[in-house]
């Protein structure tokens, strides 16, 4: 059974750009589905399983990051399987805090072209 997350909250988004093979986990577990919001622009929603979802523009492979949803059911595996290493190998800043199930844990989520780092906080 998956430990998920209630709420994750973007406090930083700021040109995050991921690779989109990289949402694709290797283990065919989680499949990323690409939905396009519009041909014109590529703007697009990639539904990464469970709940979880990713909005931004796809330009040659990369997602261009304007908005993520990460919580709900199956939210803590996906960050874990494939979430993670997506950070590691991306470019520009995301500072996020998760709230996992309901409180048990409060992390801070940061990453800076790519270097990831996950801690513990107190509220």
């Amino acid at each position: 059974m998956s430990y998920n997350i209630t709420s994750f909250k973007v406090k930083k988004l700021n040109n995050l750009i991921i690779p989109i093979k990289a949402l694709e986990n290797k283990s065919k577990k989680w499949e990323a589905t690409v939905n396009v919001k519009n041909v014109d622009t590529m703007e697009v929603m990639v539904e990464c399983g469970g709940e979880q979802s990713i909005e931004g523009t796809l330009k040659e492979g990369n997602l261009y990051v304007s908005k993520i949803d990460m919580y709900g059911e199956c939210s803590g595996s996906y960050i874990h399987d494939v979430f993670k290493d997506a950070l590691k190998q991306s470019t520009g800043e995301l500072e996020a805090v998760a709230i996992w199930e309901g409180g048990d844990t409060v992390e801070r989520i940061s990453v800076k072209d790519g270097n990831f780092s996950q801690e513990n906080i107190d509220l």
